[in-house]
């Protein structure tokens, strides 16, 4: 909400704790929301995309780099 004093943390670990599970994140650097208020979330600390169905308690990665 605009000039809201608190958040909710919708994806990740709200005291900032990094893993590698579909539930965490490592240097998110973008956000985007769709039309059904679903998250997208580019996770560069993993190089994924992840992402949060609206009212999901876990995200899914649905792109990713690797080696």
């Amino acid at each position: 909400m605009i000039n809201a004093v608190n958040g909710t943390t919708v994806a990740g670990y709200s005291n900032g704790t990094s893993c590698s599970d579909s539930s965490c994140l490592w240097r998110p650097l973008g956000i985007d929301i769709d039309e059904n208020e679903n998250l997208y979330i580019a996770d560069t600390g993993y190089h994924r995309v992840q992402y949060w169905a609206n009212g999901a308690t876990i995200g899914k990665t649905i792109a990713e780099v690797t080696s």
